[in-house]
């Protein structure tokens, strides 16, 4: 392949993402409403087998600047949990 052919594939790639508003990579002001409504969301599509699941925020939330991730401390069902939350609300769990 010929430079400008790598060129402009380069530049193609380059440019796919501009313009699309959708996706905010960086989300330091997002408030505890953002938080709840993103922790509750998960909760719900990821129900336990008795189809409930216990959780409680336990406080000391941060945003982590480096790789764009809020993590959110947790309990759930007896689990000592944090969650890793990102700008666009999906979140994992993993333990503390």
């Amino acid at each position: 392949m010929s430079f400008r052919g790598t060129l402009a594939i380069f530049t193609m790639l380059a440019l796919s993402g501009c313009g699309d508003d959708s996706y905010k990579l960086n989300c330091p002001n997002e408030d505890s409403a953002f938080i709840n409504k993103s922790v509750a969301d998960y909760f719900a599509r990821h129900q336990n087998a008795s189809g409930t699941r216990t959780y409680q925020l336990v406080g000391g939330n941060h945003y982590d600047a480096t790789t764009h991730w809020w993590i959110v401390p947790l309990d759930a069902d007896g689990q000592k949990l944090q969650a890793l939350l990102s700008c666009d609300g999906r979140l994992e769990l993993s333990g503390r």
